[in-house]
């Protein structure tokens, strides 16, 4: 009997996209890592857009916390650039009921999450999230020093989760390495805790975010990214403008990907 397997990641893990952007089909490396692997198991990929490890801790908690997390055997996470700090708004909550009746009806081989709407698709990020902000009040304003004065406080909070340096190189504060931290050992933990074996990847690389982290033996891959790289097989001309794949490019990753859980002896 196969294995139901859980993926929670970023856009990389949405499927196969075009040079402008659009996912045109469910083949990302999740796809094509099923079909090497070319078992009986179930996948379940729920990819989060523009999101990061905030986000995928909150689906954790919500699984755990309805008692759906304990049906799957494994649980791939597949790590991003962060920190993505994100900002809801009221109608987000009717997400979580809508990943639980998908999760309690979907059944086949492969099965992805279905684009909902309930976030700011491209916006989530903090410094468009400002902006939009701004825009939806800035008939409230009494004139230009308060206008500045929100931008200014905008530029600060911004410059405190990752100061910008001249070279354009981003550094974490302690504070936010702190909360990497937290979240990352939250949701091993909790995976372990329901019976799930985690079995964690970075799609980029480890940066000054996450290079002390302790990590255990769900780690199997520092980067997908330089990996392929330093095989010379990283696809250039099969990724768009976003470094989003196609899904030829998409199938080189999921073999590295096959070949870390091999090494380390997952998913068995």
């Amino acid at each position: 009997m196969g294995k139901k397997i859980l993926v929670i990641g970023c856009s990389h893990s949405a499927g196969a996209y075009d040079e402008a952007d659009n996912v045109i089909s469910n083949e990302s490396w999740v796809w094509h890592l099923k079909n090497i692997r070319n078992t009986d198991d179930k996948y379940y990929v729920i990819h989060n857009p523009a999101n990061g490890i905030l986000h995928y801790g909150a689906i954790v908690k919500y699984l755990s916390h309805e008692g759906l997390l304990n049906q799957f055997d494994s649980c791939i996470v597949q790590m991003t650039s962060e920190m993505r700090m994100m900002f809801y708004d009221n109608t987000s909550n009717a997400y979580f009921p809508l990943l639980k009746e998908w999760l309690q009806s979907a059944n086949d081989e492969f099965n992805i999450r279905p684009e909902v709407d309930y976030f700011w698709s491209p916006k989530r990020t903090l410094s468009n999230y400002v902006s939009d902000v701004f825009n939806k009040y800035k008939g409230h304003f009494n004139g230009v020093e308060a206008k500045s004065a929100w931008l200014t406080v905008c530029e600060s909070i911004i410059e405190g989760i990752g100061p910008i340096h001249a070279d354009g190189a981003v550094e974490a504060t302690y504070t936010v390495n702190a909360m990497y931290d937290i979240y990352y050992y939250y949701i091993v933990n909790t995976l372990r805790e329901n019976g799930v074996e985690p079995v964690v990847f970075d799609w980029w690389n480890k940066s000054s975010m996450n290079n002390a982290l302790k990590r255990g033996d769900e780690w199997i891959l520092d980067s997908v990214v330089k990996t392929a790289i330093d095989r010379s097989k990283w696809h250039k001309n099969k990724m768009n403008n976003l470094q989003h794949h196609d899904s030829d490019s998409a199938k080189l990753m999921a073999n590295i990907i096959n070949n870390a859980i091999e090494e380390h002896g997952k998913l068995q």
